[in-house]
């Protein structure tokens, strides 16, 4: 079952042969940054404004900016995230220790530091509404502490 893994700059650590990178260097990786308000723009192609958001900066909104920048992916190109399918993921986010070898995407882990890999994986590997379910697994979460 793919995962989630940690990219690794220690001497000696390899990219896995079964892993893909989905860093910000990549297509795949998150434009946008924990203090983003967001991008947009209209279907004419010009910038619009955006409403500052009422809730403080997190990692949690940037992940929710990455989800909508992703279903817009989607809907332009279906199979965008498709090369990803049955790779694990790498990403410079990190894991704990419990997970340090690979956090399967669906495991909510309080421990781990959001990524917006979990995201990418779930698309690529199953099917839409366990996206959603995975959403609101993590709502709920964010809500309980």
């Amino acid at each position: 079952m793919p995962k989630r893994i940690k990219l690794g700059r220690t001497k000696g650590w390899r990219m896995p042969t079964n892993a893909k990178k989905v860093d910000r260097s990549t297509r795949y990786g998150n434009p946008y940054g924990p203090k983003q308000i967001g991008i947009c723009v209209t279907s004419w192609g010009y910038p619009a404004p955006i409403l500052p958001l009422r809730e403080p900066p997190s990692l949690e909104r940037a992940l929710d900016l990455y989800t909508a920048h992703a279903h817009t992916q989607l809907e332009h190109d279906p199979d965008f995230f498709e090369p990803l399918r049955g790779y694990d993921l790498g990403c410079w986010c990190k894991l704990c220790e419990r997970h340090k070898h690979g956090k399967p995407f669906l495991e909510n882990c309080p421990d781990c530091a959001p990524c917006h890999a979990d995201i990418v994986g779930i698309i690529a590997n199953f099917e839409r509404g366990d996206l959603a379910v995975a959403l609101e697994r993590r709502n709920i979460d964010e809500a309980s502490k």
